[in-house]
């Protein structure tokens, strides 16, 4: 809007592997999804986002989530 201000944000996750360094979701979701850790790296994700967003108060930030349906409804 051309303000300067905040209108949308991006968590984007990403894997700090010992060895090869830091991996993208193309890496680890599918062994996530195979193993049946989606829905605690999705909470995981989300609290981790939240805990963030707490260091923005002059942002005045609000956290919007559609996917958390979504996760409660797995």
């Amino acid at each position: 809007d051309g303000s300067g201000r905040v209108i949308g944000a991006e968590a984007l996750l990403r894997w700090h592997h010992p060895s090869r360094g830091l991996l993208g979701p193309g890496h680890f979701i599918s062994v996530a999804e195979q193993s049946g850790l989606m829905n605690p790296l999705g909470w995981w994700a989300l609290r981790r986002v939240f805990h963030e967003s707490r260091r923005w108060p002059q942002q005045c930030i609000s956290i919007v989530c559609f996917c958390l349906l979504t996760l409660i409804s797995e």
